[in-house]
């Protein structure tokens, strides 16, 4: 009988491990990755941003939607609603690169401060959704940089 409880406990236990709440993912990067004309007879200019999460828990979570936004100078320039699914895998990081697609008149209208050297303060933030189950969790996040003439020289403008 004394093994049987035993058994009985070691079983209770695991399965209340098993079934612990889900530790909500972090986004531990928010990052410009690269900026590209949308084509030649374009005046929009496509910003890929990169967003890393890391999954702390056990088994995998999902992220199934990210919305952002890039201002210059205050003003928003684009915007973007990403609706998919995002698998992240149990206890690694995972990029989930995503574009903005902005006007490139807003970029140009910046000229003076542009040549000037002093560059065009940007801010993109927005948030994701991420869970597993009835566990969810939105998670925020901002970058605050500044477009250089250099930046927009790359790109040929």
């Amino acid at each position: 009988m004394n093994r049987i409880a035993q058994y009985a406990i070691l079983v209770l236990c695991l399965l209340a491990a098993a079934c612990s709440a889900p530790i909500q993912p972090e986004l531990r990067s928010v990052g410009i990755r690269d900026m590209r004309l949308a084509d030649n007879h374009s005046d929009s200019l496509l910003l890929r941003v990169g967003l890393r999460f890391y999954n702390p828990n056990p088994y995998p979570l999902k992220v199934w939607k990210a919305e952002a936004s890039c201002s210059i100078r205050d003003k928003v320039v684009g915007s973007l609603q990403h609706d998919s699914l995002l698998i992240l895998p149990p206890q690694k990081e995972t990029d989930f690169p995503v574009t903005i697609s902005l006007r490139t008149s807003y970029l140009l209208s910046g000229g003076l401060d542009l040549f000037l050297g002093k560059g065009l303060p940007y801010k993109l933030s927005g948030k994701a959704q991420a869970g597993r189950g009835h566990f969810k969790w939105t998670l925020p996040f901002e970058q605050q940089g500044v477009f250089t003439r250099k930046d927009l020289q790359q790109l040929g403008l």
